[in-house]
């Protein structure tokens, strides 16, 4: 049986929680994900920032473990902004003899932060959203235009081609999954 892993980069309020549920319908699926860190034994969402290497460590754990049990699909539910972050993901999923797919959900213009801003149940603020954007990295095959899956907010998930400037992204081709 074919094992894969898809790690999903967005901001909060992009709608990585939402994929995630509908990546999982299938039996043995997980999710690992830091918003488990600030919800366990049923406690309301609070993010301590103090704590975020905890809530990082935690969701690595989380993944490391349905690795090693062999899940079928294992599902990274982060906003995953850095490049070493999903790199580190790309390589542990591997290792452990998964199929690895990224996907971008939404994006990060100023337009997208307001919206994430409004939307978003974690209730991040506007400023925040926009100081996470222009740290997003695209990963080194991205910055040539490569093919990544991309899911925009209520569109189906389908390539796009991005050029990036500033940690923003502008599609500017869509092509069908069996098309280069």
């Amino acid at each position: 049986m074919k094992k894969v892993c898809v790690i999903l980069r967005g901001l909060p309020g992009s709608g990585k929680s939402t994929r995630a549920a509908e990546l999982i319908k299938n039996d043995g699926a997980v999710v690992c994900s830091m918003d488990d860190y600030w919800t366990r034994g049923g406690q309301p969402y609070k993010r301590v920032p103090a704590k975020w290497k905890q809530s990082q460590q935690f969701c690595e754990e989380q993944a490391e473990g349905a690795f090693k049990s062999g899940k079928p699909l294992v599902v990274i539910d982060n906003t995953t902004l850095k490049r070493s972050t999903v790199e580190h993901y790309k390589e542990v999923a591997a290792s452990h003899g998964y199929d690895v797919r990224v996907e971008v959900i939404g994006d990060f213009s100023e337009a997208a932060c307001k919206t994430y801003a409004e939307r978003g149940i974690h209730k991040v603020p506007l400023d925040t959203l926009k100081h996470m954007a222009s740290g997003f990295e695209p990963l080194r095959g991205d910055l040539d235009g490569s093919r990544m899956v991309f899911r925009a907010v209520g569109r189906p998930i389908g390539y796009k081609r991005f050029p990036y400037s500033c940690g923003k992204q502008t599609a500017d081709t869509e092509t069908s999954p069996s098309s280069g």
